[in-house]
């Protein structure tokens, strides 16, 4: 049905949300929803301009879409007043709107998103022509990955408006024209903070504006459910969970599950709890491998609005790899590094006698997971290691230790990297504090037995009880390594800018072949 109303969505004749669009707060996905084209997402004031204006004047005048610092969503129309128009053609003041990008809509955190204009009656897709145009300005604005270009029907020439949408996209060597279904959505940015009580005594422990525009993809599910549930406890606004799992009665002893969820989906079960504990959390599941899923479909679980909603783009994303397959791991490093994102990746030592946190974030961290854990990756793409650790014998608290420093880690970065925290805030200076300690020791191990070292073939733990001449004993030792980035590294370049990745990687997948490269 959701599918159909997105669809139906493509002629907007109303200055009203649409009411099959309305706000869905778990939402069942399927591959085959993450390769429906992306809506044009626009603002009911935004599309009311567009009426006023080029709605009630003959075909053909236009004017462009700007969008807010994401560009997601069209939030302004500038009505191009001076633009060469003709009864059949519409040619922008090309010289007035770079003026207006350059010297005013950047510095607003406005940008530039594409043109709508208005054809005669019946003439509902753009033309040769404005193909012609949008070739040269996508090859001109290479930061755009599509160019709006929605035909509109007017009022003199049709008696009504509408608007039909479309974009243009670089396909290869070439560019094409797609249409593209509208979602009218409200003039809010639609991340509401948390108000229904449940957070008054958290007020000042984190930034709920910050907190409510985060989103979390989640790769594994099983053990950090209890991690999820903290971060929605915490005002998380956005949970995307993709795990091809069902719950078994030996879960019931390792992961936060209940005998009333056996034979459920795990993303099932935890959509049910997230929902049950915030009214405001919006949770998308996808019950499979995310090697089921291309590096397109993660790009925009990632980087868009979620699929058959009306909420924009979350400020932050942070990508977890929550895996005990190094393969799947690996991909997220790459993903990750290829979006321009935060990341985390887990990992419970043998038998749970202690537990590894590896993390990343753009412009802060230095290395990737590739530079950080050279040594693993040596083992598995160059010896032929086979990993046989599973969850036996480890006990749950050691779970549920490293979903602790998961949180402290993801608060840090949330308040200190997004553009909607408070920078006057308690919970922003208190969690950007701590970033500038982590930031750089961006590996953590936790030892959780006195004596755990030997069997797991790790000296670092007694080496820093070796410290104490005293002879007090270190236990639950938390160790935050700062790891420098390798030069030559396959992944993130080596040069110790991680920005310097985004967009590089055209192969995220590392199979049991590739070399681990050359570091100098």
């Amino acid at each position: 049905m959701m599918k159909s109303l997105l669809r139906a969505c493509w002629l907007v004749r109303s200055q009203r949300p649409d009411s099959g669009l309305a706000m869905r707060r778990w939402i069942k996905l399927s591959r085959s929803d993450l390769r429906e084209p992306q809506p044009l997402f626009i603002t009911v004031s935004a599309l009311r301009d567009i009426r006023r204006t080029v709605g009630r004047r003959p075909a053909e005048t236009g004017g462009a879409l700007i969008g807010g610092v994401k560009g997601e969503v069209v939030r302004h129309f500038h009505f191009d007043q001076s633009a060469a128009t003709s009864s059949v053609t519409y040619s922008p003041n090309v010289s007035e709107l770079n003026r207006l990008i350059k010297n005013e809509w950047r510095s607003a955190g406005r940008t530039f998103q594409g043109f709508v204009h208005s054809h005669p009656r019946g003439n509902t897709r753009p033309s040769g022509g404005d193909l012609d145009y949008a070739d040269r300005i996508l090859a001109a604005r290479p930061s755009l990955d599509r160019l709006l270009m929605p035909i509109a029907q007017t009022e003199p020439d049709t008696g009504s408006f509408s608007l039909h949408g479309a974009a243009a996209y670089r396909h290869g060597s070439e560019t094409i024209v797609r249409p593209i279904p509208i979602a009218v959505v409200p003039d809010l940015k639609g991340h509401t903070a948390p108000d229904d009580g449940a957070w008054d005594r958290v007020q000042i422990a984190y930034d709920l504006a910050a907190m409510a525009s985060t989103r979390l993809v989640i790769i594994g599910c099983g053990g950090s459910a209890s991690y999820i549930e903290d971060m929605v406890r915490c005002g998380i606004g956005e949970v995307v969970l993709i795990d091809p799992d069902t719950i078994s009665r030996p879960n019931l002893g390792t992961q936060q599950v209940y005998r009333s969820d056996l034979g459920r989906p795990k993303v099932d079960a935890i959509a049910e709890r997230l929902l049950d504990i915030s009214r405001h959390v919006r949770v998308a599941t996808m019950q499979c491998l995310s090697d089921d899923l291309s590096d397109e479909d993660i790009c925009r679980l990632v980087r868009d609005p979620l699929p058959n909603t009306r909420i924009g783009a979350p400020e932050v994303t942070i990508l977890c790899g929550f895996t005990d397959n190094f393969w799947a791991q690996a991909r997220v490093n790459r993903l990750a590094l290829n979006l321009g994102v935060p990341q985390l990746l887990a990992s419970v030592y043998y038998q749970g006698r202690g537990v590894e946190l590896f993390y990343s974030i753009p412009g802060i961290s230095t290395a990737c997971a590739r530079c950080v854990l050279r040594p693993r990756y040596d083992q598995y793409l160059n010896r032929g290691f086979k990993n046989d650790v599973t969850s036996h014998g480890t006990p749950l608290v050691a779970t549920n230790r490293l979903n602790q420093i998961k949180g402290d880690v993801t608060l840090a970065i949330i308040h200190g990297t997004s553009a909607n925290a408070d920078p006057d805030h308690p919970a922003t200076r208190r969690w950007t504090a701590t970033l500038e300690y982590v930031g750089l020791r961006n590996l953590v191990q936790v030892g959780l037995e006195p004596e755990g070292d030997g069997q797991l073939g790790l000296d670092v733990f007694s080496q820093i009880r070796s410290l104490d001449p005293s002879g007090r004993l270190g236990f639950d030792q938390t160790i935050w390594h700062d790891k420098l980035a390798l030069p030559g590294c396959p992944d993130c370049g080596g040069s110790g800018d991680l920005d310097a990745a985004i967009g590089t990687l055209t192969q995220t997948r590392i199979d049991e072949t590739e070399p681990i490269g050359v570091f100098v």
